[in-house]
Parts: C-alpha cells; sequence; structure tokens
C-alpha cells in the first residue's frame, strides 16, 4: 500500500514496530477503499487520550489493531496472559483485545457522530496482531478470538463481510477518512501545517478553521 493510501502519523522509535508495520504494509491492497493510518491518538469523549497503533479500513469494515512484539510463548494464566521470554522471564499482561475492544467502540462513537448527517453507520472492530512469528502462541481457544499473526491479520482484513451493512464503499471510506481528520491527530505534522495554510488563504477557509475545537497533544521534551 503506497503512501497516501497509507498514512504514517507518527514514525515509531522501535525497529520492531516499524518492522511490524511495514510487513502488514506490504500485505495490504493499494486499491479503494482500502486505506490506513499508524501510530497516531484521538481523544474519547471521556477525556481519555488513546493510542493506536493501526487503523485499516478494509473491505468489511474498520479495523482498530494492537501490535504486539512479544517473543518467547504466551499461556494463559486464571485469566492473565503470561509471556514466558527466551531468556526463561515471566511477564504478566493483561489481554490487550480488551483495551482494544474498548478504544474501537470509543473511536466508532466519535465517527459514528461525525457521519451522522451522512446517515451513516461505522463498524469498527478490533484486533491484536502478534508480529513476531517464532512466538509461541499457547492461549486457550476462548482467547485466540481476535487475535493473529500477521499472516491471518492480513487473511482476516481481505474477507468479505460477513454482513453487508459493514461493506466499506469508496466513497464511504473517503468519509471516513475525513471523519477520522476531524476527530483525531491523523494528519503528519507537515501535512497538518500545509492543510490549514491553504484553508487560511481565504476567507471561509480562515473562519472554518478558527471556529473549530482545538486539540493539543503535548509531547515531552527530549
Amino acid at each position: 500500500m503506497r503512501e497516501g493510501r497509507w498514512t504514517t502519523v507518527t514514525e515509531s522509535g522501535f525497529v520492531h514496530e516499524r518492522s511490524g508495520l511495514d510487513a502488514i504494509r506490504e500485505q495490504l491492497p493499494d486499491s479503494d477503499p482500502w486505506r490506513a493510518w499508524s501510530n497516531f491518538t484521538f481523544t474519547a469523549n471521556s477525556g481519555h487520550v488513546r493510542e493506536v497503533d493501526l487503523l485499516v479500513v478494509a473491505l468489511g469494515g474498520v479495523f482498530l489493531i494492537e501490535l504486539k512484539n512479544w517473543y518467547g510463548s504466551v499461556t494463559s494464566e486464571n485469566r492473565t496472559w503470561v509471556q514466558t521470554t527466551r531468556e526463561g522471564h515471566r511477564r504478566a499482561h493483561g489481554n490487550p483485545l480488551h483495551l482494544a475492544n474498548k478504544k474501537a467502540k470509543e473511536l466508532a462513537g466519535l465517527l459514528r457522530n461525525e457521519l451522522k448527517q451522512h446517515g451513516k453507520r461505522v463498524w469498527v472492530g478490533e484486533a491484536v496482531c502478534f508480529t513476531d512469528d517464532a512466538l509461541c502462541i499457547r492461549l486457550p481457544a476462548h482467547d485466540l478470538n481476535g487475535v493473529h499473526t500477521i499472516t491471518e491479520l492480513v487473511e482476516m482484513l481481505k474477507r468479505p463481510p460477513r454482513d453487508e451493512r459493514h461493506r466499506i464503499t469508496a466513497v464511504e471510506s473517503r468519509e471516513i477518512k475525513s471523519a477520522l481528520e476531524r476527530v483525531s491527530a491523523v494528519l503528519p505534522q507537515r501535512l497538518a501545517v500545509a492543510t490549514v495554510a491553504a484553508r487560511l488563504a481565504d476567507f471561509e477557509g480562515a473562519r472554518a478553521v478558527l471556529a473549530e475545537p482545538a486539540r493539543f497533544h503535548l509531547v515531552p521534551s527530549a
């Protein structure tokens, strides 16, 4: 998927995360209605700032994806996921699908508010993707729903919708893109600055920009 259809909002500082994103990107179609955004934030109606690893608009809907570069093995003990590293260290994790589900519902609510003037409803699904193919996954069956390797994730995204109400058309994809730009920080900074400058070039555009609520995302200084 080429730049423009795939938007890298913030470049990841982690090599393993960039590698996982690149591996997914290489396998996604470069045609409508497909779009993707990596590493961005949005502010939920609760006021919480949520981080998103990857959001993909596919044929069958919109999917919020949490990437996990775990290595070694992962099992479930008393509803807690336990990663055992190759060195034998054990690390306890909550089921990441629960937080992904919460983020997906919050983002879907924001998008619906933006799209209701078009009479559209948008469904946002959630998924967890393990980016290390060597990870030994020993989770029980009930914990595997929505959990994928990179190959499995791409196969899932490419499936036609089980419910035709969730099918995304080219027009709907563009509407979702516009709505997402209004409710989250998905424009790379250089593009955001250029967009505002262009809109300020005319009076009506300037008035529209100045009337929009400001969203600030503070970045700690190095």
